[in-house]
């Protein structure tokens, strides 16, 4: 029987973005380093062309560790694994014991299945606690959201021009010619 536990993912942030940004096991130093290259390579300033420059960096990141999501997919399986292991037999226990004594032999088992997942799997074991996040599945779905916010964002800056770009002509003086 796999029970799958949904955890927090932890607040990593790094110039304000989450923690789908820098994953377990990999480096926020090296994320930051890539970050902090793309701003001073494009001489970015400004929120807006920051902003820009930190989805570049988030995706360039993504694509150099795609490998990420292979070892987080084998430690989700392993997870599953270590709690079947911990947690068989249980069933009978409900049936033989009162509720309140199978929930704590649950909570024992569960808490011995963690404290082994956490040993095992040392500085990865954030990515079992992110579940659908740290899989290639979730990366393709934050993918499909942040482009369509791209493109709402995108479709309100040349809104935004283009009214700039109109009161400009109406404020700029253009001499008439007289009709006769």
């Amino acid at each position: 029987m796999t029970v799958q536990k949904k955890g927090t993912p932890p607040a990593l942030k790094h110039a304000g973005f989450s923690s789908n940004s820098v994953l377990a096991g990999e480096h926020a130093s090296e994320f930051e380093d890539l970050r902090r290259g793309i701003v001073a390579e494009f001489n970015l300033a400004g929120a807006l062309e920051i902003e820009t420059g930190n989805s570049v960096a988030h995706l360039s990141w993504r694509k150099k560790n795609l490998g990420i999501f292979g070892i987080a997919q084998r430690l989700q399986q392993r997870m599953g694994q270590i709690r079947d292991a911990y947690l068989a037999g249980l069933t009978g226990d409900a049936e033989k014991s009162g509720a309140t004594e199978f929930e704590e032999n649950f909570k024992k088992k569960w808490q011995a299945a963690e404290a082994q997942a956490r040993k095992e799997f040392g500085e990865y074991y954030g990515l079992v606690e992110l579940g659908d996040e740290a899989t290639l599945e979730g990366l393709a779905k934050q993918l499909v959201i942040q482009d369509r916010l791209d493109s709402m964002i995108d479709r309100d800056l040349r809104r935004l021009l283009l009214i700039r770009g109109l009161k400009s002509l109406t404020t700029a003086t253009v001499p008439r010619q007289k009709i006769e």
